[in-house]
């Protein structure tokens, strides 16, 4: 049996790493990225997996997001 995944229940509790990863987005000139944009292209990147992925694993998806997947 599978987990449901819990990624919009963990949207508060991510909320400064995607606040620091805005930060080095807006550092490297892309100043048109929000925290939403962030989120989203995560969500939509995650949705395609079938497995479970625990909170750490989540986290460090969104810090490896880069300038050229946005």
């Amino acid at each position: 049996m599978s987990e449901k995944q819990q990624f919009e229940s963990w949207k508060e509790d991510v909320r400064p790493v995607l606040i620091i990863k805005l930060e080095e987005f807006h550092e490297l000139g892309y100043n048109r990225v929000t925290e939403e944009n962030l989120w989203t292209y995560c969500m939509d990147k995650l949705k395609k997996r079938k497995e479970f992925m625990p909170f750490y694993a989540f986290v460090d998806e969104l810090l490896s997001i880069q300038p050229q997947g946005i």
